[in-house]
């Protein structure tokens, strides 16, 4: 299946939506990830890290790093993190932007 992955570029943060493709058993949990109102972001920092994260308006609710270059670390990091993704969980951390 292929997963939209919004990127910031450096050095002004201009946005850029990327495709990967991700094994299709992660279908329902994209689908859980965007009907919670989240996307999947990403971003090179001046560092030479990559960062993968999980966010919504609010914020970034899970977050994964990985050597910037290193496209099989970071395509096996974001299927974990998609994998991994708990709707409870992110209710609760969501909950503190509604106080």
């Amino acid at each position: 299946m292929i997963a939209k992955v919004l990127q910031f570029l450096r050095p002004d943060g201009r946005q850029v939506t990327r495709s990967v493709v991700i094994p299709d058993d992660c279908q329902a949990q994209y689908d859980l990830i965007h009907a919670c109102g989240c996307m999947l972001t990403c971003e090179q920092l001046m560092n030479g890290q990559a960062v993968q994260y999980i966010s919504n308006g609010d914020g970034d609710f899970e977050i994964v790093i990985t050597e910037a270059g290193d496209k099989k670390a970071a395509l096996t990091a974001l299927i974990k993190m998609i994998e991994a993704f708990d709707k409870e969980e992110f209710e609760k951390w969501n909950e503190q932007f509604k106080e």
